[in-house]
């Protein structure tokens, strides 16, 4: 299935194994087996890519190093005071595959933020999780750095689980008020470790944040994976209202198109995200959260 990606973290499932369990699985519903095919064959240039489960990032077009709540820490200095989301999607209306993930942000001040995550993708069969946490500082008023450790977490009935760490270091800048700059590095543990194991692949991200008008504001990003080709990302975020923001996306290699809805009310905010993949049904995303100064 062309333009799609497996999951960091399956990469590191043995052929073996992966073998071993489709012999087992032989007796499943037809549609089981094919959820699974997409997940565990690694040679496929293709399968979920779950970067987020996000509706603000992924109407965004998946945008990972400029927001709060992304992969990047030191972007989590801007949610401000506590934070805590929630946000589900049954991926691709897939009946077996759910995803959902869990996140709180604590930032009594400007200058250090911590915080706490859990993603959670698959059903009984097949089942990957993982778990963060992440400290971010402002070094100076135009810079802010971060720090995330990721445990990386595989169960398939029947099999030994699996688990792996992944350490991530981010950075944001900020030029002017209308102009910020981010760098997102994933998995750098991933260069010291013995090359004859699998291991995570290390990634890399530099995002653009432009706000040209009061209303609007537009994102760029360029992201590598060690194993695949550049990827690129371009979104817009327009304020439609005072607490309504609509969200357009596209991503270039694999090409997709997103487009979402951002409702805030008082503490609370409600969001919505819809991908359309170039090979895979289109995926509904929907989150919520609340945030106290």
């Amino acid at each position: 299935m062309d333009g799609l990606r497996v999951p960091e973290w399956t990469r590191r499932i043995g052929y073996a194994q992966r073998n071993n369990v489709f012999k087992k699985t032989a007796g499943f519903a037809v549609k089981r087996i094919a959820v699974f095919t997409l997940i565990a064959i690694s040679n496929a240039f293709g399968a979920f890519e779950v970067e987020t489960v996000n509706p603000n990032l992924v109407g965004r077009a998946g945008i990972c190093s400029l927001h709060p709540a992304s992969s990047n820490p030191a972007a989590f200095l801007e949610s401000g005071g506590f934070t805590v989301r929630a946000d589900y999607s049954n991926l691709f209306g897939i009946k077996e595959l759910h995803c959902w993930d869990l996140i709180s942000i604590w930032n009594r001040t400007e200058r250090m933020c911590l915080s706490a995550s859990v993603r959670s993708l698959g059903n009984a069969l097949y089942q990957e999780n993982n778990y963060a946490l992440g400290y971010g500082r402002r070094l100076i008023p135009a810079i802010s750095a971060g720090i995330m450790l990721r445990y990386y977490q595989v169960h398939i009935s029947g099999y030994d689980g699996l688990g792996t760490y992944g350490i991530s270091l981010g950075a944001k800048f900020y030029v002017n008020a209308g102009l910020r700059f981010s760098l997102l590095l994933q998995n750098l543990n991933g260069v010291w470790e013995e090359r004859t194991a699998d291991i995570l692949p290390e990634t890399m991200a530099v995002g653009c944040q432009w706000f040209p008008v009061k209303r609007l504001e537009v994102d760029a990003e360029l992201f590598k994976d060690t194993l695949y080709p550049f990827s690129s990302r371009l979104a817009l975020a327009v304020d439609l209202l005072r607490n309504l923001q609509a969200l357009l996306g596209v991503q270039l290699r694999p090409d997709r198109f997103a487009c979402g809805l951002r409702c805030s009310w008082k503490h609370l905010q409600f969001d919505a995200a819809l991908l359309n993949h170039s090979a895979l049904p289109a995926t509904l995303y929907l989150g919520c959260c609340f945030q106290k100064p």
